[in-house]
C-alpha cells in the first residue's frame, strides 16, 4: 500500500536503466563518481545537439561526459526534448543512449523551436545535474520515420544479394532460425551506404506496406545525372482496402520535382496503409535510382510547405538494373 511505501526513502537513483553490465560493475567495486543527489554536473561541455544536413527532421546528439568522469564509470545518457506550448514546457523522454551520439526524428511537430536536456547516469545508477543543450529550431516538410514499413516488390529480380555459405542438413530442418531479410529491405534501411539493385521486368513495382494509415498528399521527385525514370504511377490503399491510382505522368530530369496528388486542381490527400511506385514502359531502360520516401503526418498542410515526398536520384549504369534506396 501507499502507506507502507511512504515508510521508506523515495528512490533517486534511475534503477530503469539497470542491466547486466552495471550489476557486474557495482558487484566488482568499480569506481563511483555521482552521489545519489543528482548535483554533480557530468555531462561534458562537447555533449552538442544539431540539425542534420540532409534530414531537417532529424537532430544529432554528440554525447560526452565530463573529463572528472571516468568512461567506464558511465552507463549512458537520458535524453528529454523539451518545446514550450501555451508558456508551458512540456517534455518528452526520447531516449537513452549508452554510446557518444543520438539521432531525434522529429515527426510530429514542425516550425518550433526545441531544446534538449541531458543527464548522464552511472553504473550505480545515480544520476547527474541536467545540461541543457542550445535551442534549435525545426523546419521541415512533415517527413516520417520509416520505422515498422515492410518492402515488397514485383517485376524486380534483386541481384546484389549477398552470397551465403551453404546450409548443412541440419540447418535447413530448423524452422525456428532467424527468416532472411527481403533484399528489397535495403532501401528503407536508414542507411546510405547500401540500396536494392535489381532487374527490371514487365509489371516492375515497390510496394510499401506502412503498416497504419497515414495522410499521403504527395511524391517529391530528384533526378541525378543519367537517365530518368519516365513514365510513372503512384497508387494508394485506402481505407476501404481498394487500391487506388493517386498520380501518373512522366518525371522531368530537373532537380526537385514534385507531384501532388490532385483532384480538380487542388491537392488531394489521402488515408493509405500502404504505397506502391510502378514503373511503366521501361524494361529495356537503363537506370540506378535511389529512392527516399518521406510522408507527411498532417492533413492540414500548405502546398508550398509540408508534403509526403518520394526522393529519387538516378546515375546509369547497366542494362535492365534499377538500385532503389528509400
Amino acid at each position: 500500500t501507499r502507506a507502507y511505501a511512504a515508510q521508506f526513502a523515495k528512490e533517486t537513483r534511475a534503477i530503469y536503466y539497470g542491466n547486466d553490465e552495471a550489476r557486474v560493475y557495482r558487484l566488482q567495486g568499480g569506481t563511483r563518481s555521482l552521489d545519489p543527489s543528482g548535483k554533480t554536473q557530468a555531462v561534458g561541455e562537447g555533449t552538442t545537439a544539431v540539425i542534420d544536413k540532409t534530414r531537417a527532421n532529424q537532430v544529432n546528439l554528440t554525447l560526452a561526459a565530463a573529463s572528472s568522469i571516468p568512461a567506464a564509470d558511465v552507463l549512458g545518457y537520458e535524453i528529454v526534448r523539451c518545446v514550450t506550448s501555451g508558456g508551458k514546457t512540456e517534455k518528452s523522454l526520447v531516449g537513452f543512449a549508452t554510446g557518444g551520439t543520438f539521432q531525434d526524428s522529429i515527426t510530429t511537430m514542425n516550425n518550433r523551436v526545441v531544446t534538449y536536456e541531458v543527464t548522464l547516469v552511472d553504473k550505480y545508477l545515480n544520476r547527474s545535474a541536467v545540461r541543457t543543450l542550445d535551442p534549435l529550431k525545426i523546419e521541415h516538410r512533415g517527413n516520417i520515420a520509416k520505422d515498422g514499413w515492410t518492402l515488397t516488390t514485383n517485376g524486380l529480380t534483386a541481384t546484389n544479394v549477398e552470397a551465403s555459405a551453404p546450409a548443412d542438413e541440419e540447418d535447413q530442418e530448423d524452422t525456428c532460425g532467424p527468416v532472411a531479410e527481403a533484399p528489397i529491405m535495403k532501401a528503407a534501411d536508414n542507411d546510405k551506404t547500401t540500396a536494392y539493385t535489381g532487374k527490371v521486368g514487365a509489371g516492375a513495382e515497390v510496394v510499401v506496406d506502412f503498416h497504419k494509415t497515414l495522410t499521403v498528399a504527395g511524391i517529391q521527385y530528384t533526378a541525378g545525372a543519367g537517365t530518368a525514370i519516365t513514365d510513372y504511377s503512384v497508387s494508394v490503399l485506402g481505407t476501404d482496402g481498394q487500391w487506388k491510382e493517386a498520380a501518373s505522368g512522366t518525371f522531368g530530369s530537373g532537380n526537385g520535382e514534385t507531384v501532388y496528388f490532385a483532384r480538380e486542381g487542388n491537392v488531394a490527400y489521402h488515408d493509405a496503409s500502404a504505397l506502391k511506385l510502378s514503373i511503366r514502359g521501361q524494361i529495356f531502360f537503363t537506370y540506378y535510382a535511389y529512392f527516399v520516401f518521406n510522408f507527411n503526418l498532417s492533413a492540414k498542410v500548405t502546398i508550398n510547405s509540408e508534403f509526403v515526398g518520394l526522393l529519387l536520384s538516378k546515375s546509369i549504369e547497366f542494362p535492365n538494373i534499377s538500385s532503389i534506396k528509400l
